[in-house]
């Protein structure tokens, strides 16, 4: 995925985390830029696999595969490119199994919920954009130095800070009271 100037503020919280100087871009050919081009992927990918976001939860219905599994099941749906995590898959009452990025199954349909790779930080809830610049930073500091007093403040802060983003993305899950014409007189 290419990433937009929007993650330039979560890569530059990142990089003075970690002590190290901001960047303007992401092409600069700067060793920042450089290791914020290879690593902030990966902690997107890390932080969107770790718990099934509601900001970042998707449906569809897949297309079939126009090639079929060689055996043991007779349709393959792809996964989108931009998949994560399966929340959940219906296919009726077909038994499915994910390999190698399709979903394989006897019946004819295969809709999806799964968490989306977010393209913009905006669509991403303040606290889990807060983990993404965490896990970035720490990703930063294993590669360049090792620093294991640096590392373990971020993954103590890491941990914090996704307690505080699973409690905030549950946040507005009350119940639905149903109301009667009663209720209301």
């Amino acid at each position: 995925m290419i990433y937009s100037r929007n993650w330039l503020d979560i890569a530059n919280r990142a990089l003075v985390k970690t002590g190290n100087q901001q960047i303007e871009n992401f092409t600069e050919g700067a060793d920042n830029v450089n290791y914020i081009n290879a690593l902030l992927p990966e902690a997107v990918e890390s932080v969107a696999a770790l718990y099934p976001w509601r900001c970042m939860t998707h449906r569809i219905s897949l297309a079939p595969s126009v090639d079929v599994p060689e055996f043991g099941f007779t349709h393959a749906f792809p996964l989108p490119t931009d998949f994560a995590r399966i929340v959940e898959v219906d296919t009726g009452n077909a038994e499915w199994k994910r390999e190698a990025g399709k979903i394989v199954t006897d019946s004819e349909y295969c809709n999806l919920v799964y968490l989306k790779l977010p393209e913009e930080p905006l669509d991403l809830i303040p606290s889990v954009r807060e983990l993404i610049t965490i896990r970035l930073a720490y990703n930063i500091v294993q590669t360049t130095t090792s620093n294991s007093t640096l590392l373990s403040q971020l993954n103590n802060e890491f941990q914090s800070a996704l307690l505080l983003a699973e409690r905030e993305d549950t946040q507005g899950e009350e119940d639905i009271t149903e109301y009667t014409e009663d209720d209301y007189r």
